[in-house]
């Protein structure tokens, strides 16, 4: 129905939306030799790379009517990249060197960077909701509101001391909890 040439990724990809399925099928079949070509050559195994590449298929469709995708290429190369560092962390296999995923992240640089951006904040927003409730409420004021620590303590009837010191826990987790997913982002 769709022939090679007559729709763009992103042209395929709103069809995808409207649950066309076979705009997904042209687009599987347009993009799936690259992106397993791309998660071979860094894991050097068939099927893992395989199951990687599915996957990321799979979870285009099952969120199609959620997903907003500006760039379908970018989209689906750094879906495959997430998969294949996820690979590496459950893998037994010790890396040679953090070097290993830094040169691999420099080489992926045409990937999407409002993908990447929304993707931070999903995290942060996902740990900042985890911070017991008062500690949250201190950290929002701070940072989203920007008010000092006095002005904090007279809102939620605590002293500034109780305020700095949940801001400092709270900046203290939130580090721990962002060192390693920020060191893949930048």
């Amino acid at each position: 129905m769709y022939t090679e040439n007559l729709y763009s990724l992103e042209e395929l990809y709103l069809l995808v939306k409207r649950s066309d399925v076979d705009a997904y099928n042209v687009l599987y079949e347009r993009t799936w030799k690259g992106l397993y070509q791309h998660a071979f050559s860094r894991l050097n195994d068939e099927l893992i790379s395989k199951e990687i590449v599915q996957d990321v298929y799979i979870d285009l469709w099952v969120k199609r009517h959620e997903k907003e995708i500006q760039q379908v290429s970018n989209y689906l190369y750094t879906a495959i990249r997430y998969k294949i560092i996820d690979q590496f962390r459950k893998s037994t296999k010790k890396l040679e060197s953090l070097e290993t995923i830094v040169e691999y992240m420099a080489s992926m640089d045409q990937a999407d960077h409002n993908f990447r951006e929304e993707e931070l904040q999903v995290h942060l927003n996902y740990w900042i909701d985890k911070l017991p409730k008062k500690r949250r409420e201190i950290f929002k004021l701070k940072y989203f509101d920007d008010l000092n620590n006095k002005e904090i303590g007279e809102i939620l009837n605590v002293s500034p001391k109780t305020v700095q010191n949940q801001l400092l826990t709270a900046s203290k987790w939130l580090k721990n909890q962002l060192k390693e997913i920020l060191f893949l982002f930048f």
